[in-house]
């Protein structure tokens, strides 16, 4: 029979010529190889190439044996660690399939943060000298952490491993976040770490540690969100427990401090990581406050009688709520909106003509200025669209002067809106309370918190 050149393996030196030779991932069993390796005997003959012209057969069979042996294996989980250290577009993917649903990651972070500030710190007892101790023991622990934070940023040799530091085994934890953090880093290094120390020195500890004394004198305890409240009022933070870490640390890497300014930056940076992600680096979570405030405890310290002044006349008041107190009825007024004994709470009854709305007005009738620091209330509100809880100032002529705090909310929503920082409100000045929603639905006013200093008009 004659030869059969229809049924040879053969290579076309040409077209081999046109073709790219980068590679890419191709995924190769034994078997397969095997049929590979005994054509490539062939490929070494010149007799099964047509259009020769100089290329180096051998060479061409030969790179591809190798690459067909374990020699030829690439080292695929390097390079896959080595694509997340050096491109950023490996990592942004990465964290955008986890965290492809943002409602998980911000319920996550509220959860964690509702966990790490509830819980009070307390031994029962509010004898001053053990009191003092224990404040101290808090304030120096604090510090000593952001020492440690500030050598961790400085000795990171790369963004990976610093990142490992910062958020350890946290999954629930989006892009936006991971680029505040590393905002935050940079920041941190140009601005906090050569001056911190400077800052911090023993009469800054004792401010600390006497204002936290007074704190913890207010109820014979203190919870890690008294401090989260306490350093975020030096600085006048617009942030609250359920602010998400990219939010709290713009707060900070927006800021221009000076002077004891640095070190309160990175005391309420320490608080912010330790409430909103339970951890500060590798270092602490916000739990162990409780292990600080205990071994100054067990060493009670007397130094509060020379070191601080005289605690304020702090106050706390509440209404609403099924606390029984009817006082609302006469501190507060209702523009709009009905007190309701049975569930003690207010409620709109489609008195205004466009919307359901409750509105309460408590005027300063003191004769002198009231020193408030915290104002906060808890609404639900229903509607089909947008609709506005806020606290407002208005000013002795009954005008308006400022929004304190605001948000909006549409559908079935029972959350609470706060104003976080210590506000004078002038001799007969005004703040008013509203939760608004539409017509027919439900709107009220569930309770309401205030705090201050000095004369209580409550009292």
């Amino acid at each position: 029979m004659g030869k059969r050149d229809d049924k040879r393996v053969a290579w076309d030196a040409d077209l081999y010529d046109s073709l790219s030779d980068v590679g890419c991932l191709v995924c190769l069993s034994p078997r397969d190889k095997y049929v590979l390796g005994q054509a490539l005997y062939q490929a070494k003959w010149s007799t099964r190439w047509d259009n020769l012209s100089g290329q180096d057969i051998d060479d061409i069979a030969s790179r591809l044996e190798v690459k067909m042996t374990d020699d030829g294996c690439i080292d695929f989980c390097a390079d896959v660690a080595d694509c997340i250290d050096n491109d950023a577009r490996v990592r942004g993917a990465i964290i955008r399939a986890i965290n492809s649903n943002t409602d998980i990651y911000r319920d996550a972070v509220q959860a964690t943060a509702d966990d790490n500030l509830a819980s009070a710190l307390d031994d029962n007892d509010c004898d001053k000298d053990k009191v003092f101790a224990g404040m101290r023991s808090l304030v120096d622990r604090l510090h000593a952490n952001n020492v440690d934070a500030l050598q961790i940023i400085e000795v990171a040799t790369n963004i990976s491993d610093l990142l490992a530091d910062v958020v350890g085994n946290i999954t629930i934890i989006d892009e936006t976040s991971i680029d505040a953090i590393l905002g935050w880093v940079s920041y941190a290094q140009d601005n906090l770490a050569e001056n911190y120390n400077a800052q911090v020195t023993q009469a800054y500890i004792d401010e600390l540690t006497c204002d936290l004394f007074c704190v913890y004198q207010q109820d014979c305890a203190i919870t890690p969100r008294q401090v989260f409240d306490y350093f975020t009022a030096r600085l006048g933070a617009q942030v609250t427990f359920a602010s998400l870490l990219d939010e709290a640390l713009d707060f900070i890497v927006l800021g221009v401090w000076t002077g004891t300014e640095i070190a309160d930056a990175m005391m309420l940076s320490q608080i912010f990581f330790r409430s909103l992600l339970g951890r500060y680096f590798n270092l602490v979570g916000m739990s162990s406050m409780t292990q600080d405030i205990a071994i100054g405890f067990n060493s009670p310290d007397s130094d509060w009688s020379i070191l601080c002044a005289p605690c304020p006349d702090i106050w706390s008041v509440t209404y609403l709520g099924g606390d029984g107190d009817v006082a609302p009825a006469a501190d507060w007024s209702a523009a709009f909106g009905v007190y309701d004994p049975a569930n003690d709470w207010y409620d709109a009854t489609n008195i205004n003509v466009s919307t359901d709305t409750v509105r309460l007005f408590w005027q300063n009738n003191t004769g002198g200025d009231i020193t408030l620091t915290r104002i906060r209330y808890d609404y639900r509100a229903v509607s089909s669209t947008i609709r506005t809880s806020d606290i407002r100032l208005f000013d002795g002529n009954g005008d308006f002067d400022s929004i304190l705090s605001s948000e909006t909310h549409t559908g079935d929503v029972t959350d609470a809106i706060s104003y976080n920082d210590t506000l004078v409100v002038p001799n007969g000045w005004s703040i008013r309370l509203q939760n608004s929603c539409e017509i027919g639905n439900i709107g009220r006013i569930l309770a309401i918190a205030i705090d201050g200093i000095g004369v209580n008009p409550f009292a």
